[in-house]
């Protein structure tokens, strides 16, 4: 019966994928990239509501935090990149351990006390792993994110570098940290333009593997289209059903080909 109905249809079916591929080409890459921590947990599973009723009845504040090596607390950089921060819209305030020394204070505890319980907070010295700057004193500023923030966490990173960049902060003279820097670099390495060499190169080695197991490279060329229409045509459905990729959703095109590529060498 399927041997029949492809041998009446198969000319429809493949004019078919050749129309319909740019138009699942383009949905698939409109997909975007979501790599928040709400995004990794399923919205009804237990962790996740135990997680939303914390926030609910504690808030909860997400903050990056801008190490400067080589400064001190009374480095008047500390205090201009601060201010500069809080222009931010997404950001809502900045904290610096001279801030955090003054409000301790205000609160009955010694200068002394108060900037040594701030060492290994905002106060410290930057550890073994940089080789050229082991041991240098380091300043840690904390930039609390609003609600604006909230609703963008790469841009806010993005919107940090700048305001780092205006202040004349090289890269090598800052460190940044955060869950709004750890999304940002996920959304970076995982998104589309950056894992499409790799994607590109899987798909080479594929050719050559089909070529070789079934002598033709037509065949080859034919498998390996319906194996990239499917993956297109999934990603589409993602898209149109609202979902959204992450590190999690990005094995789904190699999933998709691997088991496409399977039945199609199995029914050839």
């Amino acid at each position: 019966m399927m041997q029949r109905f492809h041998d009446r249809h198969a000319r429809h079916l493949v004019w078919a994928m050749l129309l319909s591929f740019p138009l699942l080409s383009m949905l698939a890459e409109s997909l975007p990239n979501n790599n928040d921590v709400e995004a990794w947990l399923p919205g009804e599973s237990d962790v996740r509501r135990e997680y939303e009723e914390f926030k609910a009845d504690f808030g909860a504040e997400e903050s990056i935090v801008v190490a400067l090596p080589g400064r001190d607390p009374a480095d008047p950089v500390v205090a201009a990149v601060a201010e500069r921060l809080e222009r931010l819209e997404t950001i809502r305030s900045c904290w610096t351990p001279s801030r955090f020394a003054e409000v301790m204070v205000g609160l009955g505890i010694e200068e002394d006390a108060a900037l040594e319980r701030l060492q290994g907070l905002v106060l410290g010295r930057v550890a073994a792993e940089d080789p050229d700057r082991a041991g240098e004193p380091v300043v840690g500023l904390v930039a609390l994110l609003s609600e604006k923030g909230l609703a963008d966490r790469a841009g806010t990173v993005d919107d940090v570098r700048g305001a780092l960049a205006y202040c004349r902060i090289d890269p090598d003279d800052r460190y940044l940290s955060g869950a709004p820097v750890v999304v940002s670099e996920l959304d970076r390495l995982g998104n589309r333009k950056n894992s499409k060499r790799f994607f590109l190169l899987t798909l080479g080695i594929s050719l050559v593997l089909l070529r070789f197991c079934m002598g033709q490279w037509r065949l080859a060329f034919a498998v390996l289209g319906s194996t990239v229409w499917a993956i297109n045509l999934v990603q589409a459905i993602v898209y149109l059903g609202g979902g959204e990729m992450n590190f999690i959703m990005g094995s789904l095109s190699i999933m998709v080909m691997v088991f496409t590529m399977a039945i199609a060498i199995h029914f050839v």
